[in-house]
């Protein structure tokens, strides 16, 4: 071999070998008869999302005053639902009278049946809410409790009275299980604390206020006109919702889009960023099973559902007993 040293490339040229861009390795491998390899973006040509940052269809980017509009109008209807659940607490005495009974354990059963229906309710209004969104939720639930209140204006007998509370529960539960998720939809991670603690003045003032209007009412009126004065502030509530209430949940949006795209195209390929190819079967399913599972393999969940059980245990023993 001749005397002269083979040329040596510098730290820096090395690195520069090394790291080919993207374009130019496609180059090479199509120079050496392979094919280039496919663009990512390729394979989502039909995945439906939002038209930018700023697209003001997604929730979290609408008007200031759009979102105030909502929030409020949801600030209200979970302050209702709790004073319907305690503001029938003093005059239990009232009911057991026209009624001729003197089973006192029946005339607290009245109030806390309510509260029985807001057990059952989250489990099948969350689920619902994941495949057909929040606002027929809220529209459904509101019709249907002032129906029942209604229904508890008007009560023959002592069951169906029971009957029709626990229902009234059912349904009132709609707006604390979908609340915070409402919120959640509209304001971001920065600034939603803020705004969960005002919305939550709702379920904690209600059942506070609950007896004392109660006692201004069945001192002039009678017992039924506190089922009548919450039917009509129902009946407001819900005209308040077909007005103001606009869907907030994103999956349920971009699937509206995604149908839309697809009746307008022809092409039955878009779909939704968020669809995962299950069935509603699936989805309800799935979003029935996640909050049990977090209710029992994670003991600060756990915890905190015992202490709020207990709490409401105590706040409503003392309702129904002073």
């Amino acid at each position: 071999m001749s005397g002269e040293k083979e040329p040596q490339l510098n730290i820096m040229e090395a690195k520069q070998l090394h790291m080919e861009s993207p374009s130019e390795k496609r180059d090479i491998e199509a120079s050496a008869g392979n094919p280039p390899a496919p663009k990512e973006e390729a394979k989502d040509s039909f995945l439906v999302d939002w038209d930018g940052p700023d697209d003001q269809s997604f929730p979290m980017k609408w008007p200031t005053m759009k979102k105030v509009r909502q929030l409020a109008g949801m600030g209200f209807n979970s302050f209702l639902a709790p004073l319907s659940s305690s503001m029938f607490a003093p005059g239990e005495a009232d009911v057991l009278a026209e009624f001729n009974s003197t089973n006192t354990m029946l005339g607290s059963f009245v109030v806390t049946i309510f509260l029985l229906g807001y057990t059952v309710g989250p489990i099948l209004i969350a689920p619902v809410s994941e495949i057909y969104g929040r606002l027929p939720l809220y529209h459904v639930c509101n019709t249907m409790f002032v129906i029942f209140t209604i229904v508890c204006a008007v009560s023959q007998s002592l069951p169906q009275l029971f009957v029709f509370r626990f229902l009234a529960g059912v349904v009132g539960s709609c707006p604390m299980t979908l609340g915070s998720g409402t919120a959640a939809d509209l304001i971001t991670k920065e600034k939603r604390a803020g705004v969960l603690a005002l919305w939550a003045m709702g379920p904690i003032m209600g059942p506070v206020i609950g007896p004392v209007a109660r006692s201004f009412v069945c001192a002039n009126i009678g017992w039924r006109w506190v089922f009548w004065i919450l039917a009509i502030a129902g009946g407001a509530m819900l005209i308040t919702t077909v007005f103001c209430y606009r869907e907030t949940y994103a999956p349920v949006l971009l699937e509206r889009k995604a149908t839309a795209l697809r009746k307008e195209t022809g092409n039955n390929q878009y779909r939704s960023k968020f669809d995962r190819g299950l069935t509603q079967k699936q989805r309800f399913y799935m979003a029935g099973v996640r909050p049990l599972k977090l209710l029992f393999r994670s003991p600060i969940v756990l915890c905190m559902t015992m202490f709020g059980a207990v709490s409401y245990g105590y706040l409503y023993l003392m309702f129904t007993t002073i």
